[in-house]
């Protein structure tokens, strides 16, 4: 018995409905993260020890979108980041943002209870400091 393989290449797909956008000004990407903040895209730097750190993130904030701080480093380096991204943001001329996008990862074993203690205690401590930045804590699993 012979089989009838397809590629890619063997199928066209011809859209039923035209598009009504007539420009690319016309899409707005802008996705709400809460009923307050939002983000300009819905682009987030990964979680990774070469992707995102403190400084990394306070650069997708600076436009509108999410880093999220990579936990595989000691809780302290970890607070130290998160400190330096908050600064960065707070001290930015082009931070124009009432909100800060910013995320940190904390595992969901081990010390991720620690870490999360300590990330929110100095986050809290320096943002409240700052005097400028609203702040709110949201979890993700």
């Amino acid at each position: 018995m012979h089989k009838t393989y397809l590629t890619f290449d063997d199928i066209s797909i011809i859209p039923r409905v035209k598009s009504t956008i007539n420009s690319r000004s016309e899409v707005d990407l802008k996705v709400m993260t809460n009923s307050e903040a939002f983000l300009e895209a819905p682009i987030v730097a990964s979680p990774m020890d070469t992707v995102c750190n403190g400084s990394m993130a306070a650069k997708m904030n600076q436009f509108g979108l999410v880093g999220l701080i990579h936990r595989f480093q000691s809780i302290s380096n970890q607070v130290t980041e998160l400190k330096t991204a908050i600064d960065l943001i707070i001290e930015s001329p082009l931070n124009e943002r009432e909100h800060i996008n910013l995320g940190i990862a904390t595992g969901v074993s081990g010390d991720y209870q620690e870490r999360l203690f300590e990330l929110l205690h100095h986050c809290c401590r320096q943002c409240c400091e700052q005097r400028r930045v609203s702040f709110s804590c949201r979890t993700w699993c």
